[in-house]
């Protein structure tokens, strides 16, 4: 790997912090008000960007070992979200569980299709 993807890095780490950010506040807040039943997806779409986003904001730093740099981000994702269980004003939900499943497994997709060796 080289460094020849850090800007694009860096852009996929901010439109998700910014995307997952709307998702939270905006989104979110509007579906919940208009009682639209969206199947839980809107409430997991902050644990997707922030999974996916982030995974990419670690690699950027280092060129070395960036598969288990990434590895990191599920896991505290994931201790956040069980976390959850003992925080007030807080929800534990299976479905983020989820969403940080896909976001990890795009992230890892996504860096290994801009990583491949081309023939």
């Amino acid at each position: 790997m080289t460094k020849k993807y850090n800007n694009l890095y860096l852009a996929i780490f901010i439109i998700s912090a910014i995307l997952g950010f709307i998702a939270a506040i905006g989104v979110r807040d509007w579906v919940f008000q208009n009682n639209i039943h969206d199947f839980g997806i809107v409430g997991t779409l902050p644990s997707f960007f922030i999974t996916f986003g982030s995974c990419f904001l670690v690699i950027r730093s280092s060129i070395k070992k960036p598969m288990q740099k990434m590895a990191i981000v599920p896991i505290i994702t994931t201790l956040d979200e069980f976390s959850q269980i003992w925080r007030i004003n807080k929800t534990f939900d299976y479905l983020d569980l989820i969403a940080i499943i896909i976001g990890f497994s795009l992230a890892v997709t996504l860096f290994k299709l801009l990583n491949a060796k081309q023939t």
